[in-house]
């Protein structure tokens, strides 16, 4: 940039410390589109975001397991109350997804997963 450009611009650049007007606060919460689907996020910190429903599964019953995710039981990702959360293992969660997923209802989603433990559980046996 020239020399006038540089001094041209001074007024309008940002200041060390200071903070665009639309900067959120730590506990916003946003909507944010994940390949299609509306995810809702709250601000732990600058910079850090995180998934609300498993910031509101963590509040409720304790840390989430490792291989394991929060899902939601209507089907509605905006939907982070309680009574709507569920977590589920990656392993389960791909058989269901294989079967149809969200688009199945939440009863026949937990008995594809439970037939899915069933069978491992077999499976083991048979292999000892």
């Amino acid at each position: 940039m020239s020399a006038a450009g540089i001094e041209r611009t001074k007024r309008t650049r940002f200041r060390k410390g200071h903070d665009p007007h639309n900067t959120l606060f730590d506990g916003a919460v946003t909507i944010r589109n994940d390949d299609g689907r509306m995810y809702l996020f709250i601000r732990k910190a600058e910079g850090k975001w995180e998934l609300l429903s498993r910031v509101v599964w963590r509040e409720l019953y304790g840390d989430i397991p490792p291989g394991y995710n929060v899902q939601f039981k209507d089907g509605n990702s905006l939907n982070c109350e309680p009574d709507n959360l569920y977590i589920i293992s990656k392993s389960n969660q791909a058989v269901v997804n294989k079967k149809g997923g969200n688009a199945l209802p939440f009863e026949l989603r937990q008995a594809i997963e439970l037939t899915h433990q069933l069978k491992q559980k077999i499976d083991e046996k048979q292999d000892n």
